[in-house]
């Protein structure tokens, strides 16, 4: 059995790969995923570490990636995807584009719904029946709860998924000298909630090689709403409860100890 000491060496552990585990205050890289980022100054649009929110609509964006390159991408090309929320549903009739800079296609692209049936529930790549060669995955739950904040401090009922809407844009090539970087201008304004995001699609069809980070996706907001921040992985979770567990009971056996020592002196 585990000595006090060595208990409290471990709980400590514990807590601290936590503190190594948890994200962080501020946007960080997680290698080989996609990054948005504002392209207008604060309070406009400001990346606080969680969704991005942009208060400007319609909306313009661009995406970096980690490690700026476009390292382990074969022949890469840039896939913009709207999620617009499905209340009402109306807003799968919704017409728009976006232009890209710094991409292989630079005239406006229609942005298409890619089918008439929400997306709401599962992972996005299953929704959009895309293979994954590379990136994180981009579940459900990971945009709705901020979507549904939005749709709460504005007074409008809640959406329970979204309309996809698509357009690829061709080539790309990351963290180039000048910055080559690609950027987006969307040519009407979009529903409140609206999360925007990328993927990279390869030369395979139908295959992902890489996927915007679930905290780094651009969410279209009401001035002075705040996304809730992104959920601990459970992996994460894990490590918490077991510090948790391994302190408590270090110090209900310290207690105990002293309780004894008082009640014998």
């Amino acid at each position: 059995m585990l000595s006090p000491k060595h208990l409290w060496l471990a709980a400590s552990a514990a807590l601290g790969a936590f503190a190594l585990a948890a994200p962080p205050a501020h946007a960080a890289f997680i290698d080989q995923t996609l990054h948005g980022f504002c392209s207008q100054a604060a309070p406009l649009c400001q990346d606080n570490g969680t969704i991005t929110p942009t208060t400007l609509n319609p909306p313009v964006f661009g995406f970096t990636r980690s490690p700026d390159s476009n390292n382990n991408l074969t022949t890469p090309t840039f896939e913009l995807l709207y999620l617009i929320p499905d209340v009402p549903s109306t807003n799968s009739l919704l017409n728009f584009t976006a232009t890209g800079t710094h991409t292989g296609l630079t005239t406006a692209q229609n942005e298409t719904l890619f089918s008439a049936t929400a997306w709401t529930s599962g992972d996005l790549l299953a929704y959009l029946g895309l293979a994954q060669t590379g990136g994180p995955n981009n579940p459900l739950d990971a945009y709705l709860p901020s979507t549904r904040q939005e749709e709460t401090a504005a007074g409008i009922a809640l959406s329970n998924g979204y309309f996809v809407f698509e357009a690829n844009f061709g080539s790309v090539t990351f963290g180039g000298s000048p910055n080559t970087d690609p950027t987006f201008v969307t040519s009407a304004s979009v529903p409140l909630g609206t999360v925007i995001l990328g993927l990279i699609e390869g030369a395979a069809a139908n295959s992902v090689q890489d996927a915007t980070a679930n905290s780094a996706a651009l969410i279209v907001d009401a001035p002075g709403v705040t996304p809730p921040p992104p959920l601990p992985e459970p992996g994460t979770l894990g490590i918490l409860g077991a510090g948790l567990v391994a302190f408590g009971w270090f110090r209900s056996r310290k207690n105990r100890k002293f309780g004894i020592e008082a009640a014998a002196a």
